[in-house]
C-alpha cells in the first residue's frame, strides 16, 4: 500500500493502482491501517475517527458511533476478534457491534493512546503518551519511569516468542519481563533514544 498524498489511500491488487480519497468515501488522511482477520481494512484517521473498508466500499466510525475520540492513531485485533482502537482522548474495544472506551477515570494511565499489544494470556498492553497500560479485562495495572520504564511516552509494542514486551518510548527501548524492566539507550548502542 503506498498513499500519494497524506488524504487518499491507494490499493495496488493485481498490478493496478486504484486511489481512495474523499470523493470515494474515505473521510481524511489516515495515520494507521490494520487488515482484520476477515479481511477488512480498516484505517484510523487524523480527526475523522476509523473507517472500515471491505473492498468496495467505505464505513466510519466517529464518536458519534460511540469511539474514544476522532484521532485514531492504533488499530489492534485481539485474540477474540475484537478491535482495540487508541486515540487522543482514550481507548475503545469494539465488539463488531458496540464499543466499550476506558480513559484515566477508568484506570488507563493516560487518555492518548498510541501503541497496543496483547500477551499469551490475553492481557492487553496499552503504550500512552504517560506510561503503559496493561488490561487484564478487569482492571489496569499502570508502569511508567517510577517502575523503571525508560520514558512515559510509550510509541510503540511488541512480544517476543519469550514473552516479553518491547517498548519502544521516548527515552530510549525498555524490555519487560513480567518482573522488571531492562533498559537500552545510545549508550548501549541504539542509534537514537528516541
Amino acid at each position: 500500500m503506498n498513499s500519494s498524498t497524506t488524504d487518499d489511500l491507494q490499493l495496488s491488487c493485481r498490478g493496478t493502482w486504484r486511489s481512495y480519497d474523499g470523493t470515494g468515501g474515505l473521510p481524511g488522511p489516515m495515520i494507521t491501517i490494520c487488515q482484520d482477520r476477515d479481511g477488512y481494512l480498516w484505517m484510523g484517521s487524523y480527526k475523522s475517527g476509523a473507517s472500515r473498508y471491505d473492498g468496495e466500499v467505505f464505513r466510519t466510525f466517529t464518536t458519534a458511533e460511540g469511539l474514544a475520540g476522532d484521532v485514531v492513531w492504533t488499530i489492534f485485533q485481539d485474540q477474540a476478534g475484537d478491535l482495540w482502537f487508541g486515540t487522543w482522548t482514550g481507548l475503545s474495544r469494539y465488539d463488531g457491534q458496540t464499543f466499550q472506551n476506558f480513559t484515566t477515570t477508568d484506570g488507563l494511565v493516560h487518555d492518548q493512546v498510541q501503541a497496543i499489544a496483547q500477551d499469551p494470556e490475553g492481557r492487553i498492553w496499552i503504550g500512552t503518551e504517560g506510561g503503559l497500560s496493561c488490561y487484564d479485562g478487569h482492571a489496569f495495572q499502570n508502569y511508567t519511569t517510577a517502575d523503571g520504564l525508560a520514558d512515559d511516552e510509550v510509541n510503540a509494542l511488541v512480544l517476543d516468542p519469550e514473552g516479553r514486551i518491547w517498548i519502544g518510548t521516548e527515552g530510549g527501548l525498555s524490555c519487560y519481563d513480567g518482573h522488571t524492566f531492562q533498559n537500552y539507550t545510545t549508550a548501549d548502542g541504539l542509534v537514537d533514544d528516541e
